[in-house]
């Protein structure tokens, strides 16, 4: 049986920068924090030193970690990246020269129970093709049948009242319940998800009442839930309703479209428009024939034969994100359950663009329609949504007003035209 100690995102040590070779480069399209000491090492380099006014900017209120940030040209890339797209500073000093951020990218390590973590971000192309391509990113956890996954759950729901108030005394079978409800696949990716708010919403109402020493009943009942499938035909029952999806995509997409720096999302966007055969002339409605045709031929098909692919997107989300618990504002190196649900509205918004776009782009690419193109939409997606977040508050407010920022409003954005003819 896969022990909750295994699931850790132990892949990102697979890593390897591919340089020159990549189709893009990090160092454009986003906000690079220089380091006090770094900063400060620049200043002793005699042909660096002259271009600090010029190329770095010295933060309001500058810290430790976040003492300057680099001004980017007015092409929106480093001034210090090289023709070659090589960072001339790493090059002629080496990487202790680097701040910390350009020396770890993609990388991110954060301290988990006590533990380093590092995971990766997928706004790297190779990043992304690390994770998603992967048919058993998982190993351990994919070599165990399905009833094993749950099995640890249905032995105890006993209630843990001396750990109430401690979250980090359950992130491990929280952590192990999730992965093992995303990898099910005797659910469609939406129920998953689905079933995923409906836990959500619980959790959060257990550590807003102060226990969560019930949490290992509350992951005991919903093992039970998903083991008898009692969650199916009420989920089999919820209507398709493509303009939302559509609107969702559209939205975000071009709202990302005003930065013309982001190239290659602005190319997958113009993808996704011909596919739906979009046309800003007539109502949004008329794009759902070749919507759903698009889903029905080309997306469907193509998932069916690949299912890792968005698997592999949402539970690496999961352990990137150390979700369902979130960094606590007040200290950022502390983890805390108090936006589970929050985080879980995020994470569905992030799949429902992904996989419009995608449905989209299936339409224009048709026959041709592969790993490359999911690869490609989701490192560039990723890439505008973690380097410039406030891209993703116009859609939040949107499904807001909407009112669509509860479960059965995700469902309506993730249940693809495709999934309700397979109901």
């Amino acid at each position: 049986m896969v022990t909750s100690e295994q699931i850790r995102p132990s892949y990102a040590g697979a890593f390897r920068c591919t340089g020159t070779e990549c189709e893009d480069t990090c160092c454009r399209e986003w906000t690079v924090n220089i380091d006090r000491q770094t900063y400060e090492k620049y200043q002793s380099l005699p042909d660096i030193q002259p271009r600090l006014q010029e190329c770095m900017v010295i933060k309001d209120a500058p810290t430790e970690l976040e003492y300057a940030r680099i001004q980017y040209t007015p092409s929106g890339v480093c001034p210090f990246l090289s023709p070659e797209r090589l960072c001339e500073i790493h090059k002629k000093y080496g990487g202790e020269y680097l701040s910390r951020i350009c020396a770890t990218y993609p990388r991110n390590t954060i301290a988990v129970v006590g533990v380093g973590e590092t995971s990766v971000a997928l706004s790297c192309p190779e990043a992304a093709r690390l994770v998603l391509l992967n048919p058993r990113l998982l190993p351990e956890a994919d070599a165990s049948s399905t009833h094993a996954r749950y099995r640890q759950f249905l032995l105890n729901k006993a209630p843990a009242a001396a750990s109430n108030g401690d979250p980090l005394a359950f992130f491990f079978p929280l952590r192990s319940f999730i992965v093992a409800l995303l990898k099910d696949p005797r659910y469609p990716l939406w129920q998953r998800l689905f079933i995923l708010g409906q836990f959500c919403a619980r959790l959060q109402e257990l550590a807003a009442a102060g226990q969560t020493g019930l949490i290992p009943k509350l992951l005991h009942d919903y093992a039970e839930i998903i083991m008898e499938k009692k969650l199916r035909e009420p989920m089999d029952r919820i209507p398709v309703h493509p303009v939302p999806q559509l609107e969702v995509a559209g939205k975000f997409g071009l709202r990302a479209n005003r930065n013309p720096h982001y190239a290659s999302f602005n190319e997958c966007l113009d993808e996704f428009m011909r596919g739906i055969q979009f046309d800003p002339a007539l109502p949004l409605e008329n794009c759902v024939p070749a919507y759903s045709e698009a889903c029905a031929r080309y997306y469907r098909p193509f998932m069916d034969a690949h299912p890792f692919l968005l698997e592999n997107y949402l539970v690496d989300f999961v352990l990137s994100q150390c979700f369902p618990l979130s960094r606590d504002p007040k200290a950022r190196n502390q983890l805390v359950l108090v936006d589970a649900q929050v985080v879980y509205f995020m994470l569905c918004i992030h799949f429902a663009v992904i996989q419009a776009m995608l449905i989209g782009i299936a339409g224009y690419h048709r026959e041709a329609f592969g790993a490359k193109h999911v690869v490609r939409l989701i490192y560039s997606f990723t890439r505008v949504t973690d380097h410039c977040p406030g891209f993703l508050q116009e859609v939040q407010t949107s499904l807001k007003d909407a009112n669509l920022m509860n479960s059965s409003g995700m469902a309506l954005l993730l249940k693809s035209p495709a999934d309700y003819r397979a109901g």
